[in-house]
């Protein structure tokens, strides 16, 4: 079977030329695409390469944290006493080349080959060539090369506790909101050496590695060390590691999948390169152009070229990402029930959901685009956002995250018919409360506004007094529409879009972190701000308890409900049950064959859900994960990786397995998720979840049952651990 070519460039110089071009063989026009299977996998973002990074210090990190995390002087010392993360970057060179295909796989695999002889007019003679490595146009070859790396680099970096190991740790910390020791100017979740400094860590996407390790300057340089691990015996397995393109770990490594992070200042600062916030803010300029003078359409490949550079660059400065939803919604607008901003409607969601249970390829859905899009009012007034957002004339350069361990504030507030009432709780528990009665007619507005309204006057008034800059706010409400509105962009009241549009631009200016997130109203009324809003101050907070006692988003299911779901677990998984992977388990063990049971806290779900990725890709035949989390942060936070990584969820309301009483803290129901292992049956489906229909049949039955019966739900999930491959009998 034959492949056909075409090239991309892939180096173009300033003035147009093209130095360098990718030659793709096209295995979609000779079908080929077509009979091949390749199930979704995780890439990194720039987060992850974050994570890496920490401030100065003049301690290791482990013995600033054990110290309470003092503050350093980072004027009056030499800059050369502090330890320093240095960042090194390394290239896999010819990285789908470096994996073969199944030989059973090169017969649908080849080019033709033509001898040209122009000189005596002979016959041309060609040859077919095969190829037995994953060729660059395959829709499988992503898939199989960053899983053939990601078992290479788990066999490079060895394993993590050995001492002599250059990316050894002994411990994992974790810096969680509402925990006692929470330190926003470190990451969430730490590893930790031995000897008590930051572990050196990688991160790769498909074929760029990023190396980040800690030392001082003339000092042992664990980064450079590390590399040359990695690099050594990448090479003496076969995987490349081009000496071209590698970069010397240092303090302003360069981009990496579209962010520079630069650790040469005492705190961590990131931004993106000026060629792409340039092109971004040009293309903002056309959208609002053809909006306001043109005729109201654009070109539909320039506008799709728009949103995905935003993509790239909002992954950089996250602040913005919840407008590009306008960009998506006209874009698809020309679709059948489509309304006129381009939302989905009913019926063709319907269609949509039966298009994907029949595994139809990618290009069933994105073909037929029309040669013009119409610039729809949201489409417009996402873009002013952003043009707000990047009103700079060269790239921001922004804080990774707040600067010292007291630079934070907890935030709650409620709105009733007739009042409201919020509150902000500093460092030292001292607390800063705002309450008050609605005018009349505002009253009459409904409770999302009054919510809204309620926050973002309080937020914006606070920011622009300069009382949080530079620090990280934690904002819990128990409004879903409002938090909808915070993290999606979306909001039919324009007043109060333009709040939400205000508030994100003061938060920028003022350098603040600002999370918020949505908790249930039984939560509510026990911190007491519920009834503040009613003018009751004789609950919660109102009689000076601490708020954090109230939004466990450091504690995990088994720490504030083991005994009980232990029981659960071990009432339908039988012998199969293994206690919940501790956080440092979480790196290694996690990613071995086996049954695992993950039980983050809501504030590192995304951490896990992560790692639980990397392994399902590592191992997809070999490894069962069992996931819960109670439902805090999951909107915010960790839904979005979880829905891709499960092939079955469900929730698991009060009852008796996950009582909600006196002595119990447990108000959000639990988030209770399964991934099995890929089979490698010769006919599909391979995985459990193609299944589609069957797989959200069975979740929707089992959030029902688990509102009536624990002992009902008990016996089916029992059935379903079984044999999950029958689901129509559960």
């Amino acid at each position: 079977m034959l492949c056909p070519r075409f090239t991309v460039p892939k180096v173009v110089s300033e003035d147009g030329t093209i130095l360098d071009v990718r030659c793709v063989w096209d295995c979609t026009i000779n079908g080929l695409n077509g009979s091949l299977y390749s199930p979704g996998f995780m890439l990194p973002t720039p987060s992850d390469a974050e994570d890496q990074v920490v401030k100065w210090l003049s301690l290791k990190v482990g013995e600033y944290l054990q110290r309470g995390s003092p503050s350093e002087d980072y004027l009056s010392r030499d800059a050369s006493g502090f330890i320093k993360t240095k960042q090194g970057d390394i290239d896999v060179g010819q990285h789908f080349n470096n994996f073969r295909v199944h030989p059973k796989d090169h017969q649908h695999l080849g080019v033709r080959f033509i001898y040209t002889n122009n000189k005596d007019g002979a016959i041309e003679r060609e040859t077919r060539l095969q190829f037995n490595c994953c060729p660059f146009g395959a829709s499988s070859s992503p898939y199989s090369a960053c899983q053939g790396q990601s078992r290479v680099l788990e066999i490079c970096k060895g394993v993590p506790r050995l001492i002599k190991n250059e990316f050894h740790y002994h411990k994992c910390h974790l810096n969680l909101p509402c925990a006692k020791n929470y330190d926003p100017s470190m990451p969430r979740v730490m590893l930790l050496r031995r000897d008590n400094e930051l572990a050196t860590t990688e991160v790769t996407f498909v074929d760029d590695i990023r190396v980040s390790g800690r030392c001082k300057d003339g000092s042992y340089d664990n980064a450079k060390s590390a590399c040359k691990q990695l690099k050594s015996r990448m090479n003496s397995l076969g995987n490349q590691a081009d000496d071209r393109k590698f970069r010397q770990p240092s303090e302003l490594s360069g981009a990496w999948n579209g962010v520079i992070i630069h650790t040469n200042t005492p705190f961590p600062m990131k931004s993106t390169t000026a060629k792409k916030w340039d092109k971004f803010k040009r293309g903002l300029e056309r959208v609002v152009d053809s909006s306001v003078s043109g005729n109201g359409f654009m070109d539909t490949g320039d506008l799709r070229s728009i949103a995905g550079l935003g993509v790239n660059v909002t992954e950089v400065y996250t602040n913005g990402r919840c407008y590009l939803k306008g960009f998506f919604n006209a874009i698809e607008a020309w679709r059948d029930n489509r309304d006129i901003d381009g939302w989905r409607l009913v019926d063709e969601m319907n269609a949509v959901g039966a298009l994907d249970s029949k595994e139809a390829p990618v290009l069933e859905f994105r073909k037929g685009y029309p040669a013009v899009t119409r610039v729809t009012d949201e489409l417009t007034a996402h873009a002013n956002a952003l043009l707000r957002l990047f009103s700079s004339p060269s790239p921001l350069m922004v804080p990774l995250r707040s600067a010292e361990a007291h630079m934070f504030r907890y935030v709650v507030g409620d709105a009733s018919a007739e009042g409201f009432s919020i509150a902000t709780q500093h460092p030292d528990l001292s607390l800063e409360c705002r309450d008050g009665l609605w005018e009349d007619e505002f009253a009459e507005g409904g409770s999302n506004l009054r919510e809204a309204q309620n926050f973002a006057n309080h937020c914006l008034a606070e920011i622009r007094a300069g009382k949080h800059d530079g620090c990280t706010l934690w904002v819990a409400t128990d409004n879903a529409v409002w938090s909808a509105v915070w993290h999606k962009g979306m909001s039919t009241v324009k007043h109060l879009f333009k709040l939400a549009v205000d508030l994100r631009v003061e938060c920028q200016n003022h350098e603040v972190f600002l999370n918020i997130f949505h908790i249930s109203g039984d939560r509510m009324i026990a911190t007491g701000i519920d009834g503040r809003s009613r003018g009751d101050f004789d609950a919660g907070v109102s009689l000076g308890y601490d708020i954090r006692q109230f939004i466990p988003l450091d504690k995990g299911p088994f720490d504030l409900a083991g005994p009980l779901v232990e029981k659960w677990l071990k009432s339908w998984m039988g012998s199969d049950y293994s206690p919940p992977l501790e956080p440092i388990q979480w790196f290694w063990e996690g990613h071995q064959s086996g049954i695992h049971v993950w039980s983050p806290p809501p504030a590192a779900a995304l951490v896990s859900l992560k790692q639980l990725a990397r392994s399902r890709h590592k191992r997809p035949t070999s490894v069962t994960h069992v996931f819960l989390c109670q439902r805090l942060l999951w909107q915010e936070e960790w839904r979005r990786r979880f829905e891709k990584e499960m092939d079955i969820w469900f929730i698991l309301h009060n009852g008796f397995y996950w009582p909600n009483n006196s002595t119990h803290n447990l108000f959000e129901p639990l988030i209770v998720g399964i991934c099995f292992p890929m089979s490698r049956r010769e006919q599909g489906p391979w995985l459990v979840r193609q299944q589609r229909e069957q797989v959200v049949d069975v979740g929707r039955t089992l959030s029902e049952m688990s509102k009536s019966c624990h002992f009902r739900l008990r016996d089916h999930m029992c059935q379903l651990w079984k044999d999950p491959w029958t689901l129509s009998k559960v």
